[in-house]
């Protein structure tokens, strides 16, 4: 069974069949919220190239704004 962490084997199977759906239950609420987030970084990754290639120095302000959200967001 080379590659396989039996320990984590080990752990799973210590759980109650509760426990082992609560568990892949939150993962998969935690799946949804990086999917999400993915979107809105693809989103705003999209809007900048946009405003880039227009090139007008409006396009570059808004640029900057945006990215200043962004960065701001992130913390």
């Amino acid at each position: 069974m080379d590659g396989i962490d039996r320990t984590l084997v080990r752990e799973s199977l210590r759980l109650t069949p509760t426990e082992r759906i609560e568990r892949l239950m939150s993962l998969q609420v935690i799946a949804a919220e990086l999917r999400r987030a993915g979107k809105r970084v693809d989103q705003h990754d999209r809007l900048i190239e946009v405003k880039r290639a227009a090139g007008r120095p409006k396009d570059f302000e808004a640029i900057a704004e945006l990215q200043a959200l962004i960065e701001e967001s992130e913390k």
